[in-house]
């Protein structure tokens, strides 16, 4: 099961080994950035996370889950509630500045989660930008 923090921290991790989910090449990042571009789509999105839709539901309605593999979309259902919220407040933050990419810095593999590597997601704020953080768990 993930494990999910929500805490302030000003270091970034790097990381860089097979295909990272949240790598802009990966297919559901592609597409989520790709629809920032259309301004229905962003309106679209600040509903859903204004009106507190589930996270797979916001992905499910804008067409993107095709691009959601089941290892995502099962980290997305088993986020703590507080997780979630930070989320939201990043994603909204994000469009708040007219950003067209998503607050995303991951350094998780599609290898690590095939492998079933457990996934640390938390909400980070660096230089009062919220960022949403997927490491690999570490064991703990």
């Amino acid at each position: 099961m993930p494990h999910q923090e929500d805490r302030h921290q000003d270091g970034q991790h790097q990381g860089r080994q097979g295909t990272l989910v949240g790598d802009p090449l990966n297919g559901l990042v592609v597409a989520g950035n790709q629809g920032l571009k259309d301004p229905n789509f962003r309106s679209s999105l600040r509903d859903m996370h204004e009106n507190n839709v589930p996270l797979v539901q916001i992905v499910e309605n804008l067409g993107l889950d095709g691009d959601m593999s089941p290892q995502v979309r099962r980290i997305l259902e088993d986020l703590d509630p507080a997780v979630v919220d930070g989320i939201r407040q990043a994603m909204i933050d994000m469009l708040d500045r007219q950003d067209q990419t998503m607050p995303l810095a991951c350094t998780v593999t599609q290898q690590q989660l095939d492998a079933g590597t457990p996934v640390v997601v938390q909400v980070v704020t660096t230089d009062n930008k919220r960022t949403v953080q997927a490491t690999p768990s570490s064991g703990t």
